[in-house]
């Protein structure tokens, strides 16, 4: 691949290259080239590698593996690989005007950014097609109109506050570090693009951003990149932070309460639970979830994962009416809350017993069988609490109810909860919890989602659309990361896309327009896909990963 792009490069340039003789001065002495002389492209000249580099006293080599360019002088080292866009200077990436090429076997390189980044002072002399380099400068005199593009990066540093998770109402302060008197900016993929900073003082510039409500915009994402754009005489200059940057703006959700709220029950020592989710987020924070029993806090004494809280009472409950608060926080702050009741009845119960025969792993396809005794002439439905499923049921004799479920391949039967609402000829209803789970911790077997498209090793661009299937998942978590290789393999990379998605009815998914365009772009870029399935209970498959080309 890399051949045929230096065939191209090469034939291309051959018809953009100016023909006008130039001359090449260091030290006000000539340099010769025996070959391959010195050229001008898209109005920059480029001159054979080694002939004036080891004029001004660089040592120069060439990395065949990399087609990368080295070239030392003194303390300054240079990197840059055929056609890329960027180069190391001191370990800092610099934006070329005109990356190095290779014409007809020849290395041609940038002759300003090679002599200035080397410790040269260049001029250009128009009207007799010469170039004036003088070593020992400290550099740029500001005679050359080159200001900003000094050979180094002008960004000398750019920084973010805080390091940790960002969410509604939180500030990210970047401050970049670059030359007085230029336009700063900078931009975080997928959250917000060419964010102004101001220049607080001498050659520091500074932008805040602030995480908006999750109405304005959705914003779940891990490591995205924090890029810094320094502008100045026409010139660019542009580095990525180290580190990227971590928004969850959106709470974690707390849903299917049991008992159900309002409901009244005949058991004194209930299953009290609820599902709790934060799928693209920043995850529970399962230490801080906290349950309250009629205003006691008995967190201490119930069960807590990342998806579910459950709770027995260890004395029995008075009859009447019972209050239950569940409080989940994820790691990066976001709180949510779900309060409900339900009243313990002190009269005869309507309902004898719920039982079932799905009292081993299930797989798609098993038909769990309820049943059900209580006063004749009722009604009578079975929640499955996890699954968020319901089984209706019909009275086959006086007083015995039964219902079918045929196990779903979304369905996640481990250890599920099974409660009868029933309800009475003269309207009286109660919540019957079946004293055995439904299924086992075996029970669910999760495939690997499968990505249709892109296919691994594919080129895209951006913006890019991701489809698939996830079998027996309810939603899939989706995730987008890119890695990038500057000049003197330098890489750099972050998240661009972060998201949870639901599933048809077949396990498709389809995530569009995201956005996948790089602000800092070198060679060698790739795109990995990561896409893990979830059931509606929370269990989650393994994730498949595709890697893609840039």
């Amino acid at each position: 691949m890399l051949t045929r792009t230096l065939s191209l490069l090469t034939f291309s340039i051959a018809a953009a290259l100016a023909t006008a003789q130039i001359r090449v001065m260091v030290n006000n002495e000539p340099v010769s080239f025996p070959g391959q002389g010195p050229a001008m492209m898209n109005g920059r000249i480029l001159v054979p590698l080694r002939g004036v580099m080891e004029k001004i006293g660089a040592s120069v080599k060439w990395e065949a593996a990399t087609s990368t360019v080295v070239a030392i002088a003194g303390n300054r080292d240079v990197r840059l690989r055929i056609g890329d866009e960027f180069a190391m200077v001191a370990g800092q990436a610099v934006k070329l005007d005109q990356p190095a090429v290779v014409v007809r076997g020849t290395t041609m390189v940038p002759l300003r950014f090679m002599g200035e980044a080397l410790g040269a002072e260049v001029k250009w002399d128009g009207a007799t097609s010469t170039v004036y380099m003088t070593t020992g400068s400290s550099g740029n005199t500001g005679n050359t109109g080159n200001a900003g593009n000094t050979g180094t990066n002008a960004i000398s540093s750019i920084e973010f506050q805080p390091r940790g998770w960002s969410t509604v109402g939180g500030q990210i302060q970047v401050t970049l570090r670059a030359p007085s008197g230029g336009r700063s900016f900078f931009s975080m993929p997928g959250v917000v693009e060419e964010f102004a900073m101001s220049e607080v003082s001498a050659g520091v510039y500074r932008g805040t951003y602030s995480v908006p409500e999750p109405s304005l915009k959705t914003l779940q994402v891990d490591g995205v990149p924090v890029i810094g754009v320094f502008r100045l005489d026409g010139k660019e200059h542009v580095r990525q932070a180290d580190q990227g940057a971590r928004i969850d703006n959106v709470k974690p959700s707390v849903t299917s309460p049991t008992p159900a709220d309002k409901a009244t029950i005949n058991d004194p020592r209930p299953s009290v639970s609820a599902l709790v989710n934060d799928l693209s987020g920043s995850g529970i924070n399962t230490a801080g979830l906290k349950v309250t029993l009629d205003a006691k806090d008995v967190s201490a004494d119930a069960t807590v994962t990342k998806d579910f809280v459950a709770l027995r009472p260890a004395q029995p409950l008075a009859a009447g009416k019972h209050n239950v608060t569940v409080t989940a926080r994820d790691v990066a702050g976001n709180v949510q809350s779900l309060t409900w009741s339900f009243t313990i009845s002190s009269a005869p119960s309507l309902v004898k017993s719920l039982s079932h025969n799905g009292i081993r792993a299930l797989k798609p396809g098993d038909v769990v069988q309820f049943n059900l005794e209580a006063q004749a002439k009722g009604q009578a439905v079975v929640t499955l609490v996890k699954n968020k499923r319901t089984v209706p049921m019909r009275e086959v004799t006086p007083g015995r109810y039964q219902g079918e479920y045929t196990v779903r391949r979304d369905d996640d039967f481990a250890d599920e909860t099974a409660i009868a609402t029933f309800t009475a000829a003269n309207g009286q209803k109660l919540d019957f919890e079946a004293p055995r789970k439904v299924g086992s911790t075996a029970s669910t077997t999760l495939g690997e989602p499968q990505v249709t498209s892109p296919k691994a090793g594919a080129t895209v661009t951006s913006p890019l659309t991701i489809t698939g299937t996830a079998p027996g998942a309810a939603q899939v978590k989706i995730k987008v990361t890119y890695r990038t290789v500057l000049a003197g393999n330098f890489p750099l990379g972050g998240t661009l896309y972060q998201q949870a998605l639901k599933t048809d009815a077949n396990g498709g998914f389809e995530a569009k327009d995201i956005d996948v365009s790089l602000r800092i772009k070198g060679s060698d870029t790739t795109y990995t896909i990561e896409v893990v399935g979830v059931t509606s209970a929370g269990k989650e498959s393994k994730a498949t990963t595709v890697v893609v080309k840039g």
